[in-house]
């Protein structure tokens, strides 16, 4: 356990002190006010008025996006990649074992991924909050959280749901790393996985209504907060099986050379 943790903590300091770190935190709030530019000129032009809200719920139209998914990948899903080309994995497992190696690539890679991605939204929120009244005299409250007046229950919701699924697609490209030790392959995975899951299984008849569900947290209608618990089980789930992949692959990779 003590060399989990010794290793833990240094992957944990490569991940959340990386240049790619805050460049996925500036890209995901990036790409949130790009998304409502039109909105944002029209407002500033007096042409019409909203709120931090509107805002949020026209930036998130399509729910998680497949950019959300490339910030959670971006940060350390690549660290494998580099450790492998490197060989500086030879000398951590030596020091440690592969298992703890494993589970703690896994690990930091899916809580730098989640965070990237939810503290993009939390500045993109804060942003908007400098200029804009959280919520109108005119806001949409058509959601039960919100209609019962809880905005900051509203918004912790709608970030942690996309926390959980940016795990998911970090741990999914560090997988795929420990097959093919490239980091363009790596980065490329969100796109073509998202591409994957969302468009290709309806055509061959396969229902993924319980994964989108997991992604959007919209589980169970009128009730957000079973809808928020079954997005974090099905994510931390998937993570997990996830990761225990990646053990695996990395035990034969190394035993294989």
């Amino acid at each position: 356990m003590k060399k989990f943790f010794s290793n833990a903590r240094v992957d944990l300091r490569r991940a959340f002190s990386s240049f790619e770190f805050l460049l996925s935190v500036a890209g995901m709030c990036t790409v949130l006010f790009l998304s409502v530019s039109s909105q944002l000129r029209a407002m500033v032009n007096g042409l019409m008025q909203s709120d931090v809200l509107n805002l949020y719920n026209l930036a998130h139209f399509q729910g998680f996006s497949l950019l959300s998914a490339i910030f959670a990948t971006l940060p350390y899903s690549t660290s494998f990649c580099i450790d492998w080309n490197n060989q500086f994995i030879r000398s951590v497992v030596i020091r440690t074992n592969i298992r703890t190696y494993g589970i703690s690539k896994a690990l930091t890679c899916a809580l730098a991924g989640g965070s990237a991605v939810a503290l993009g939204e939390v500045l993109f929120i804060l942003l908007l909050c400098l200029c804009f009244p959280l919520v109108g005299p005119e806001g949409n409250l058509n959601n039960s959280m919100l209609s019962g007046g809880n905005l900051i229950a509203f918004f912790s919701f709608q970030i942690l749901v996309k926390f959980f699924a940016a795990t998911f697609f970090s741990v999914l490209a560090l997988w795929i790393s420990t097959y093919l030790t490239n980091v363009f392959v790596t980065l490329a995975v969100p796109i073509l996985s998202f591409y994957f899951l969302i468009t290709i299984p309806p055509v061959i008849g396969i229902s993924m209504r319980w994964f989108y569900n997991a992604l959007m947290g919209s589980a169970y209608a009128n009730n957000p907060y079973g809808s928020l618990l079954y997005s974090i089980v099905v994510c931390s789930l998937l993570s997990i099986l996830m990761g225990i992949l990646v053990v695996g692959q990395i035990r034969r990779r190394l035993e294989h050379g």
